[in-house]
């Protein structure tokens, strides 16, 4: 029954079982220099027990000095023991590299109730912090994603139900004259069939990325697609006054894409280019559309418009997510039309012409 006890003979290491203890330990004296230290506390510390006894604490740890005489003295003001603080800071072995510790602090007073020294207990906790800091990053990125996603979606399918809309006012218009025009209202209702059908296939592209199915890529002609988003933003060139000019390579080799995707941005930037121009008064709106191989194994496509141009400050920075230069822009289609190129193997930036003006550059590989 008494097999756990030590024999008589055999007192235990009182010293041993201090240094054994798996939290730092350690008696500061009131002019908080260390008049005993346990192995864990040295670890802690960076430094030897040899250095450390004797030495005061603004000698051994010069980055914590003001913290630990600032608690030391008013636990011996209080005679009240302070628990639950936490401490940072540089090791003196490390530079650049904060850790942490929760710390508590005990006064010792001698027979007649003076205060001789404190005793302070330290726990490291800087892998808990690092830890609770990277889970904060985590919550926080994925927060951002949902609402770049929530503003991916809007501005992805605000797009053609906008075109919509207008191809079905004008078709009521020539519906309106008298007599009706029935050929233009056609071309409205099938700019309207044509566009309800893109918006079908963006929610059907933004449901893929919710599922377990990857973006459907094939071999498509780059030319192609252009005349297909021109086609479909034929209404807004010609209510904005615009002036467009094609100058596409022929015989150009295809590329491997997701036909919806590649009209999406293709789409932006035209309807981008053709804000940019609404407000130009004083020269002609003009938009240039162009088409060309680029050496050795790339497609570059590029669009120029006369608008007012980009400062050159912010070319580097208009892809960013939610950066904007419009009054009641989310900053969110630059930044998707990026990413979707960059996915595809291929870039896209901006430009400044020498006369008023943008040129947006987009290359996608050879398939």
């Amino acid at each position: 029954m008494n097999r756990h006890r030590l024999p008589p003979d055999q007192p235990p290491d009182l010293a041993q079982i201090y240094d054994t203890i798996p939290i730092g330990l350690a008696f500061l004296s009131p002019d908080c220099r260390y008049l005993q230290i346990n192995q864990r506390m040295t670890e802690i510390c960076g430094i030897p027990v040899a250095d450390h006894l004797g030495r005061s604490v603004r000698e051994t740890l010069p980055r914590l000095a003001e913290q630990v005489e600032s608690i030391v003295q008013s636990v011996i003001a209080t005679g009240e023991p302070i628990t639950g603080i936490e401490v940072s800071g540089e090791r003196p072995d490390e530079t650049g590299t904060d850790r942490f510790w929760t710390t508590s602090w005990q006064p010792l007073k001698a027979g007649d109730g003076t205060i001789i020294g404190v005793n302070v207990a330290a726990e490291e906790i800087t892998h808990r912090k690092r830890t609770q800091a990277a889970l904060a990053f985590a919550n926080i990125s994925r927060q951002t994603t949902m609402d770049a996603m929530t503003a991916s979606i809007a501005h992805e399918i605000n797009q053609p139900l906008a075109a919509v809309v207008t191809n079905a006012t004008a078709g009521l218009r020539w519906l309106a004259h008298s007599p009706p025009n029935l050929d233009e209202a056609k071309m409205c209702l099938e700019r309207v069939v044509n566009d309800g059908h893109r918006a079908s296939a963006i929610v059907a592209s933004v449901r893929g990325l919710f599922g377990k199915n990857t973006s459907e890529r094939v071999r498509v002609d780059p030319n192609e697609i252009i005349r297909e988003v021109l086609s479909h933003v034929h209404g807004d060139i010609t209510n904005g006054n615009v002036a467009l000019q094609t100058a596409l390579a022929k015989k150009l080799p295809q590329v491997l894409a997701d036909r919806i995707q590649l009209q999406q941005v293709l789409s932006n930037l035209v309807l981008n280019a053709l804000e940019a121009m609404s407000e130009v008064a004083d020269r002609e709106r003009t938009l240039i559309v162009k088409s060309d191989r680029q050496e050795p194994d790339a497609v570059l496509l590029t669009l120029e418009d006369t608008g007012p141009g980009i400062d050159p400050a912010y070319l580097d920075r208009i892809f960013d997510p939610f950066f904007t230069t419009k009054a009641k822009g989310m900053g969110m289609g630059l930044a998707i039309c990026r990413s979707i190129i960059k996915t595809h193997g291929g870039d896209l930036w901006a430009s400044s012409k020498a006369s008023a003006g943008t040129i947006l550059h987009l290359t996608l590989p050879i398939a």
